[in-house]
């Protein structure tokens, strides 16, 4: 309801204040190159364990813009975008913790490298001011909240558990499914992988899904609501055709830190969950029309 609030208050405040003036529908369709801005998990000496790099999703939507000029404006769009990133963590001494066919705990230190790609989907709502110059550069800058639609990931988790002499060189290697809002503790997925761990077997499967090391599951990974400054340019052929490009920065912790833990240490045995504060960071590439 509060997300359904939020989106009338913003188009009746458009319409507010373009009271009088002639409203402009638009479309614009680009991709997004965007990334996760945050600290990284470092070592007892300091050394950074994790990087975050970018990948390319695509944003689409509708505009309505306002001109109170022919040059000056505000203007609000309704879009659907991706946005997320690469993580890659890599240690060589990171906990691993398996359970025996009995169900039962065990943790041994070894090499671990964890390379995720991360797509999530948001309703996004920009509401931005504009500037023409010669009626064909445009600046704009202004707000941005959004709305998660869809969160997943996927990647491989590479293990080398030198106690096992039942594994090829002791490495384990096991693909991540990750789907952050239906995902549940445990896993069904792949096939189920048997290996001994000095003098236990270790029942796991060839998939993980997103929640495997949770004793409980407390919320989703990734937050719900994000909101972020946005700041572009745009060049258009004519009154209509235009290209454009927009840095978009998040303001918002995007990970839900009841569920945020480190990679590459345990508290007695226990899972150590951090505070770390993760934000959006992207830049859009489009391509539109405006009537």
């Amino acid at each position: 309801m509060k997300k359904v609030l939020l989106i009338i208050l913003i188009f009746s405040s458009l319409n507010f204040l373009g009271y009088g003036q002639v409203a402009k529908v638009g479309f614009k369709a680009g991709l997004n190159s965007s990334r996760f801005s945050g600290p990284s998990e470092t070592d007892d000496a300091g050394k950074s364990l994790e990087t975050f790099n970018s990948n390319t999703g695509f944003i689409v939507g509708v505009t309505l813009a306002f001109p109170f000029t022919k040059e000056f404006g505000v203007r609000g769009e309704l879009l659907y975008g991706t946005n997320g990133g690469r993580k890659i963590f890599e240690s060589e001494s990171a906990y691993q913790t398996f359970r025996t066919v009995d169900n039962v705990a065990e943790t041994v230190i070894g090499y671990k490298r964890q390379n995720i790609n991360v797509f999530n989907s948001y309703i996004q709502l920009p509401l931005t001011v504009y500037y023409k110059f010669f009626r064909k550069i445009e600046l704009s800058t202004g707000i941005c909240p959004s709305f998660l639609v869809s969160s997943t990931g996927t990647g491989e988790l590479k293990q080398i558990i030198k106690t096992s002499n039942t594994l090829p060189d002791g490495t384990l290697i096991q693909d991540l499914e990750h789907n952050y809002f239906s995902d549940d503790i445990g896993t069904k997925l792949g096939d189920p992988v048997k290996f001994n761990l000095n003098s236990e077997e270790i029942a796991t499967r060839t998939k993980l899904s997103a929640y495997e090391e949770y004793p409980a599951k407390n919320g989703n990974l990734y937050n719900s609501f994000d909101m972020g400054i946005l700041a572009g340019v745009a060049y258009y052929f004519n009154s209509s055709l235009f290209v454009g490009a927009r840095l978009y920065i998040g303001l918002n912790d995007v990970t839900n830190n009841n569920l945020d833990i480190s990679l590459n240490k345990l508290n007695n045995n226990k899972l150590i969950y951090r505070t770390d504060i993760d934000k959006n960071f992207d830049y859009q590439f489009m391509v539109g029309f405006q009537f």
